[in-house]
């Protein structure tokens, strides 16, 4: 199923204008466990980004997952990596995902936003993603 997702820009992060939210469903590729979250679409992310509190609701073991630095916009974080099915709008895409700590939004990042088409409406407040 194509997506086809609009609304309105919500406030993320005190102080910084509103951004595009959505609903997001993230599932373990090990465990088969799953989190719902509103994840902020980021052009300037190269992947996709959970907060490290979500790994443990998803039942993730984290002495197994492979750990990595992320260089970011915030500074070096540390995450771990663990194969996710993330389903947006009835889409769903295969990833790597970072599971980082210091880190309080979920991300979707280029890995998935490379595949759709996100217009941002600033002054409307609204923003679509078609693919």
């Amino acid at each position: 199923m194509p997506l086809n997702i609009s609304g309105a820009l919500l406030s993320v992060h005190p102080g910084r204008p509103p951004e595009p939210v959505i609903p997001v469903r993230i599932v373990s590729k090990d465990t088969g466990r799953d989190v719902n979250v509103m994840a902020l679409l980021d052009t300037g992310a190269a992947r996709c980004v959970m907060p490290f509190d979500t790994a443990d609701l998803l039942g993730l073991d984290l002495t197994k997952l492979p750990k990595v630095e992320r260089h970011t916009a915030g500074g070096i974080k540390t995450a771990y990596l663990a194969n996710v099915r993330v389903f947006l709008d009835g889409a769903d895409f295969d990833v790597e995902m970072d599971f980082a700590l210091g880190w309080d939004v979920p991300v979707i990042g280029h890995d998935i936003l490379k595949h759709a088409v996100l217009r941002v409406d600033y002054p409307g407040g609204t923003f679509s993603l078609k693919g």
